[in-house]
């Protein structure tokens, strides 16, 4: 996804507006390269919260597909 994208500018107005909660947790490099890159490509690295918008935009992703999938 591009940063002009409108689904990544309703995520980052959802994000805004949502009510936030730290959670700590360890990954593998590959999955932490990965989440990285994705966080730039998306939302550029300089933004505040970018790490914690992409993993949420991959993990609402991720439930979709298991929603759907029947999983």
């Amino acid at each position: 996804m591009s940063r002009e994208s409108e689904e990544i500018k309703q995520l980052e107005k959802k994000w805004s507006e949502s009510e936030r909660i730290m959670v700590r947790g360890m990954v593998t490099k590959e999955a932490a390269e990965f989440l990285e890159n994705e966080a730039f490509k998306d939302f550029g690295m300089m933004k505040k919260g970018a790490i914690g918008m992409e993993l949420t935009k991959l993990i609402l992703i991720a439930r979709d597909c298991m929603e759907k999938g029947g999983k």
